[in-house]
């Protein structure tokens, strides 16, 4: 698997360097939308060098023609409130010689950052001016529609919308791996090739393109290779009136094998998903603490904080509390540090299951635990401790063997008007320290008196 890794990679790096297809990531915020990454090739296919795109000398909503921009920041406004993660376009560009492209786009988009308040989205754009042009100019088709079928990479179609005539390319056919003499000109041939799924929706296309209900006729769907596999194909048409012996109206068209697009599209959205996976697991394991999964003190801050941010606001109290297991040292000396290391892990498990929903649990550090009790006075939260605290001594814990009944100690302290996070901490920390000197296995809410 890691040798077929090293392959892709060496593929992909090739392709962007040098192939048609430019790879871009960028960020969404309306006005700048700035890119912090192209593939090289974007030079060789539009112009612009990496650094004029990525510095902002050349801003993304530049590239569009004029009329262009308001539909790109309209889409993708049009996307982001549909909650589409993934979608194409197609666009109007200007190279940076001032020639009119024609691009398509597809883009993923993930969840806003929240520290640049920015979306990021991933983008390859491939250059269909050539086929734009051969579609649209509709004396080229008319007067070199042999040339064109002759030399075109693309397999081209022609259907008599009027006798049901239809023409397909050898190169249409070779698309698909037949020779000319084992596709029969028909309708039906293109229909008994379409995958089922995608038969019906290809069909209601080409019928509103004709009805006049679309302005242009594009579709992508599979159709069966000779091996047995599909292949995704870009078919976009074209209605033409052609001088014969009487004026008669022909869709002319081409099919693109996209399979290896899609592919391409598939496995960057898959990498992004592993990513986003990952990028998950590292926050994970950012704000657990290994021993217990219980939040560890950097996250337990962090609450803090937040819960110091919603008094000011919702005028809500809130009380913490510190927990110390009592005489743990003698289980480490007497037991090992393994024994030590389950008591606590059985401890944090058990806080865990017997609070309450709404309070935040954490390792403060050693055979310290820590929690927040959101909307909750200092008495209430004495009387959650309590029930805590009579519901642990009923039941010893067994470890190795080893059957272990074990205190704890609690020091309370209650939000106030004017009282930090350091405050409280250290509110708590003192009521701790009295309920030690006092004996241990007590709770003791902060008085004013104990500073």
């Amino acid at each position: 698997m890691s040798q077929l890794n090293h392959y892709f990679q060496e593929a992909f790096q090739q392709s962007i360097k040098t192939g048609p297809i430019i790879f871009m990531h960028w960020f969404w915020d309306e006005n700048m939308n700035p890119i912090d990454f192209v593939s090289p090739n974007v030079e060789a296919v539009f112009g612009y060098s990496v650094e004029e795109l990525t510095s902002g000398k050349t801003r993304l909503i530049d590239v569009f023609v004029e009329e262009h921009q308001a539909i790109f920041i309209s889409n993708v406004k049009t996307h982001i409130e549909n909650k589409d993660t993934f979608w194409y376009e197609s666009y109007e560009i200007h190279s940076k010689d001032k020639q009119i492209k024609y691009i398509r786009t597809y883009s993923y988009i993930q969840e806003e950052d929240i520290l640049s308040n920015m979306r990021s989205v991933y983008t390859y754009v491939i250059d269909e001016t050539a086929l734009f042009q051969q579609l649209n100019e509709k004396e080229l088709l008319a007067t070199r529609y042999q040339v064109a079928i002759e030399n075109a990479e693309e397999g081209v179609w022609e259907w008599d919308t009027e006798l049901n005539h239809v023409f397909y390319s050898d190169d249409w056919k070779k698309m698909l791996g037949y020779e000319s003499n084992e596709i029969s000109n028909t309708f039906k041939e293109w229909e008994q090739l379409m995958h089922e799924d995608d038969l019906q929706n290809a069909k209601t296309t080409l019928e509103q393109y004709i009805a006049g209900q679309l302005e242009k006729y594009e579709s992508e769907f599979r159709m069966l290779h000779k091996d047995g596999t599909y292949r995704w194909i870009l078919s976009r048409g074209k209605i033409i009136f052609i001088q014969d012996k009487h004026l008669k109206k022909v869709m002319i068209g081409t099919h693109v094998d996209i399979t290896e697009q899609k592919n391409t599209a598939a496995l960057l959205l898959k990498r992004n998903e592993e990513l986003e996976v990952l990028l998950k697991q590292i926050k994970e394991l950012s704000i657990t603490d290994p021993l217990t999964s219980l939040y560890n003190r950097r996250k337990i801050l962090e609450e803090l904080e937040e819960a110091q941010q919603t008094v000011k606001y919702t005028k809500e109290s809130y009380s913490i509390a510190i927990i110390d297991l009592d005489f743990f040292k003698r289980i480490n000396d007497t037991y090992g540090h393994s024994v030590g290391d389950e008591t606590l892990k059985m401890f944090a498990a058990f806080i865990q299951i017997n609070v309450r929903g709404q309070d935040i649990v954490g390792r403060w550090g050693g055979e310290e635990f820590f929690i927040i009790f959101p909307e909750t006075t200092d008495v209430q939260a004495y009387d959650v401790l309590e029930r805590l605290q009579k519901n642990f001594a009923k039941n010893p814990m067994l470890i190795k063997n080893h059957s272990i009944t074990i205190t704890f100690s609690a020091g309370i302290a209650g939000s106030g008007v004017d009282t930090s996070v350091d405050e409280m901490i250290k509110q708590a920390d003192r009521a701790l320290y009295e309920a030690k000197e006092l004996g241990r296995n007590l709770i003791v809410k902060y008085a004013k008196k104990q500073s």
